[in-house]
């Protein structure tokens, strides 16, 4: 009981720790639990995070600081987000660079009817918006694809592939406002 503003209630240090496990959690009946449940019902606006995972030392570039393995085939990773201000539900700021992605997507049993990265939308707002945006937001990266696709089968029956319900309006529009050449 008592006050307790800035101190670690429990705490684990295992700095000589090299190839076990610092913490090791077990839980094989499970039928509706969860091993971890971990919530903040603080009302306070200020910015901080619920979970930090930290790589700290430049030079451990193959640590993965999160892996998730999900040998039942349901779904990886879930995020509901139900909050009404402006910020992403998912926000990656990365400085990777060098011919390596941000972010990669590799199916490893795509099935036919299945798609490796579906954008979808189920809203009912009628509103102008646009479902999906790339944006290049810097003015002297006069040397960035905005979208580069690349098919290395022969022989594919169509690289883009369009279909629309529109009745009215475009359904391809290229603006170029400012092309002078």
């Amino acid at each position: 009981t008592g006050v307790l503003d800035t101190v670690d209630l429990i705490k684990f240090i295992g700095d000589s720790l090299t190839s076990g496990d610092l913490l090791n959690a077990s839980a094989d009946a499970l039928t509706t639990g969860s091993i971890l449940n971990l919530v903040s019902n603080s009302s306070s606006n200020s910015t901080r995070s619920l979970v930090k995972i930290h790589n700290d030392h430049t030079s451990a570039g193959e640590a993965t600081p999160l892996e998730i393995v999900n040998d039942g085939g349901g779904k990886g990773i879930k995020i509901t987000a139900s909050g009404s201000d402006d910020d992403p539900t998912l926000d990656i700021t990365s400085s990777t660079g060098d011919g390596k992605a941000v972010v990669k997507i590799v199916p490893t049993s795509l099935r036919s009817d299945g798609y490796a990265f579906l954008i979808e939308s189920d809203e009912d707002d009628n509103s102008i918006r646009s479902i999906a945006k790339i944006h290049n937001d810097h003015a002297n990266a006069t040397g960035a694809t905005c979208l580069e696709l690349l098919n290395d089968a022969a022989g594919t029956r169509q690289d883009v592939f369009i279909s629309t319900a529109t009745t009215t309006g475009d359904v391809f529009d290229i603006n170029c406002d400012s092309l002078t050449t």
